[in-house]
């Protein structure tokens, strides 16, 4: 996402474009809803994987719930991108390229069944939760400072489902540690 928001909003120039769909900081928002599009479709794939690899109900039963989730953020940013008048495409995020790409890394790495891969996965899911709390409360502040109330209103919906998903994730992962602690 835009790297100078701060020094943008403090300028002048930004209090005279704050509402042309062409500035800065719009382009800022239009890029981070696109990137956080692509990583919502990305991440129904890599946590379907996610889910698949461990035997943990719990963790599986949790997983599906931040799939669920994910498929309604993709519904909610294609809305939104229409709001704005803007063609609904994606741009590459990778900081969930990455997540993605340590997701196989553990399927790869760890044996089935075992604690430590039930604990590794859990720990990767709140990981992903965390960058993707952080995304939506961005997006959130650059839409209100450029008087897309709407927009902000949609993106809080999302970030709602996710810190609701941190806390069961959380709770979860304690019960997880504590299990492959004793376990191996």
């Amino acid at each position: 996402m835009c790297t100078t928001m701060i020094d943008l909003l403090k300028t002048d120039f930004y209090r005279h474009t704050k509402s042309s769909v062409n500035s800065p900081i719009y382009e800022c928002l239009l890029g981070g809803i696109r990137e956080t599009y692509w990583s919502e479709n990305r991440l129904i794939r890599t946590l379907l994987n996610l889910s698949n690899g461990t035997f943990n109900r719990e963790i599986q039963r949790s997983i599906k719930t931040q799939i669920e989730n994910a498929k309604h953020q993709v519904n909610r940013l294609e809305h939104i991108l229409e709001l704005l008048g803007e063609s609904i495409d994606s741009r590459k995020c990778e900081a969930i390229s990455g997540l993605c790409k340590e997701a196989s890394e553990i399927l790869e790495f760890t044996d089935d069944g075992t604690s430590t891969r039930d604990a590794s996965v859990i720990l990767l899911a709140e990981r992903i939760v965390s960058y993707e709390i952080a995304a939506y409360e961005g997006l959130i502040k650059i839409a209100n400072a450029i008087g897309r109330e709407n927009v902000a209103s949609s993106l809080a919906e999302s970030l709602i489902e996710e810190k609701l998903c941190s806390e069961s994730l959380r709770a979860l992962s304690e019960i997880t540690l504590h299990k492959a602690h004793f376990a191996e």
